[in-house]
């Protein structure tokens, strides 16, 4: 079996400065590293090829010279090969180009299994490895947290994805591409000796001729996105801090500034730190330009998302003077005429089948790709969900679109062109993003703008049209086993006001503590890498750079010492308060209101104080 890791060097988030003079960023003497999904990707493989001696590991790279010291280091850890794709034609490559560069040497070198990591922590855009799969007509399976191979029979794998709200069991053949989370296996670091001996062994370079790739294939020329400026999101946070002996004093102290100062429960004086809030032209000189959006379903109804999306598109519609199409898959067809009423969208397409079936994301952007061709949108819009994140990056690659992913606001030029603004590099940074192609798409993080409203009866309703989606066009073997849903997420994190994070601190046993404690405050819960790392909490509640992002009005950091891999993910809460014994810990420079005590002490009186307050 020939398995080729795809790996990218990024460089150290932490250590990234941004200079406002020139709008760029300073990557001088900033230490370079193997993106950590990658790194684990290599690990797993390397772990197979343990018990399966037959497997062959290509590490595989695209960069400058430099990027020679990572395809090292993937030697040391077990790479038979490694291939570094280096060419000045390749730089200012975005994941459609950086996707096609890959994909002409893997036509010539096929492998039975391609891994990617989930996303590069400096870009976090999930595009490269469905575009991939998309340019090589292959399947691919996305935040797979485990794979088994079975000795007798390797062609077929049996795999868990993880999913917004649990997990999906999936047996799938080769060859096929997956893109993994942090759960594949353990980062492991090579070590001196091991990259001492690395050090001398051959890796191929190839050119963009040696692969039979153009220069307006790649690089900025073959780019279809292309970012406009660089914007810094910087947080200011209050850092009051009560550390006084009489517990119970600070307490009613942090509750009365919540309540007095920030409206805390009741009139919120507060709004997400980062919203950019571009300037829409009134009417801009250009023919009407169509919008369609992608909604999701889950469990036979809308998503929020779906109306966030919808009202978004709506809004840059009144500006561009086109009209707004809504389009929905699904596998048997769902009656969504009571959600979507008063809902004023032009149309909307409801497309079920089998075709549309569980996990095929292929077929999705096979048929998105029809619907495009039938109402000519300028632009395209869709969740930046597990879901969004699998079907719009192979749409693009089949229609060779410029995609971007993540946006936190959309805006309109007055050439009537959509500027995309997508945080990098843990969210320190706001790129201003267009793109060359049309329609130009986008996916949008749920939770940044104000949804619909579900009904207005004022309003006429959309024209409804179901579809049948026909027969699959690809004949991929992949078929559902089995999926499960985690029980007690609790509130949708992604719109939640409230939300408590428990950090390591709290221990295995207060977990069920804060558990209830955020039940009472009606609140979401969420957690950081290490105690998902433990098991204690679901990987869907992790927040921080290599988890998901949150704007609450009101963060409560429980026990949480504040690294910046976590606080990266809560930057554009609204006000961030911190409980924790340490005086010294990091998380106090980055919180509104802090309370210096040990949270099993201060939990009871805390919610006792806030449930008081919250009754009166």
């Amino acid at each position: 079996m020939h398995v080729v890791v795809c790996l990218k060097q990024v460089p150290s988030v932490a250590a990234l400065k941004f200079d406002p003079t020139s709008k760029t960023l300073q990557r001088e003497g900033v230490p370079l590293e193997i993106n950590s999904f990658d790194l684990r990707a290599l690990a797993w493989a390397a772990d197979l090829k343990q018990s399966l001696p037959e497997v062959e590991i290509t590490a595989l790279t695209l960069g400058p010279p430099q990027a020679r010291e990572a395809l090292i280091d993937a030697l040391a850890l077990g790479a038979d090969q490694a291939v570094l794709l280096s060419d000045p034609n390749f730089r200012g490559s975005d994941t459609l180009a950086t996707a096609r560069a890959l994909a002409a040497f893997l036509r010539w070198n096929p492998a039975e299994l391609i891994l990617c990591g989930r996303y590069s922590v400096d870009a976090e855009t999930s595009q490269v490895g469905p575009e991939l799969a998309e340019l090589l007509s292959l399947p691919h399976v996305s935040l797979v947290q485990g794979i088994r191979v079975n000795r007798e029979a390797p062609k077929l794998l049996e795999v868990e994805r993880e999913t917004d709200w649990g997990w999906e069991k999936l047996q799938v053949g080769t060859p096929v591409l997956l893109t993994v989370t942090e759960s594949i296996a353990a980062e492991r670091f090579p070590s001196r000796s091991e990259r001492e001996r690395a050090a001398g062994k051959a890796i191929r370079q190839l050119s963009a001729a040696d692969l039979g790739l153009r220069s307006d294939d790649v690089g900025f020329r073959g780019s279809p996105t292309w970012v406009r400026e660089l914007k810094e999101i910087s947080t200011s946070r209050r850092q009051l801090v009560w550390q006084e002996q009489d517990l119970r004093l600070n307490i009613e102290k942090l509750c009365t500034t919540l309540f007095e100062e920030y409206g805390a429960f009741h009139a919120w004086k507060v709004s997400p730190q980062s919203v950019l809030a571009p300037t829409l032209p009134q009417r801009v000189d250009v023919e009407p330009r169509d919008i369609l959006v992608l909604g999701e379903l889950h469990q036979d109804q809308l998503r929020p998302v779906t109306f966030e999306l919808t009202e978004k598109a709506l809004e840059l519609a009144a500006s561009t003077r086109g009209r707004v199409h809504l389009v929905l898959f699904t596998e048997e067809r769902s009656n969504v005429e009571d959600e979507l009423h008063g809902l004023s969208v032009e149309q909307v397409m409801v497309i079920s089948g089998a075709a549309c079936a569980a996990y095929l994301p292929w077929e999705h952007a096979n048929r998105l790709v029809q619907v495009i061709h039938q109402v000519k949108p300028r632009f395209v819009l869709g969740p930046s969900t597990a879901y969004g994140r699998d079907v719009l990056p192979r749409l693009a690659a089949r229609l060779g679109l410029g995609l971007t992913a993540d946006c936190i606001d959309l805006g309109i030029e007055l050439d009537g062109s959509l500027v995309q603004y997508k945080p990098a590099f843990g969210g320190s940074i706001v790129a201003a993003i267009s793109s060359r192609t049309l329609p130009q798409v986008a996916t949008v993080r749920p939770g940044v703008f104000t949804p619909a409203p579900r009904k207005r009866p004022e309003l006429p309703s959309a024209r409804l049209v179901y579809i049948d989606s026909g027969p699959k066009q690809k004949d991929f073997p992949v078929r559902r086993l089995n999926y499960g849903l985690i029980p007690d997420l609790g509130a949708d994190l992604d719109h939640a006001e409230v939300v408590v994070g428990i950090g390591r601190g709290l221990g295995q046993e207060g977990i069920e503590i804060a558990r209830a404690f955020a039940g009472k405050l009606g609140a979401a819960l969420c957690t950081t890498r290490d105690v998902a790392d433990e098991g204690w909490l679901p990987r869907q509640l992790q927040v921080g750079l290599t988890g998901r992002s949150i704007a609450p009005k009101l963060y409560l950091a429980l026990a949480i010492r504040g690294a910046f891999e976590h606080m990266v993910g809560v930057h554009r809460a609204g006000i961030v308060v911190a409980v924790n014994r340490n005086p010294r810990a990091p998380i106090f420079r980055q919180s509104d209101l802090g309370l210096v005590a040990d949270v099993r002490e201060a939990l009871p009186l805390l919610e006792q104080e806030l449930l008081k307050r919250l009754g009166a």
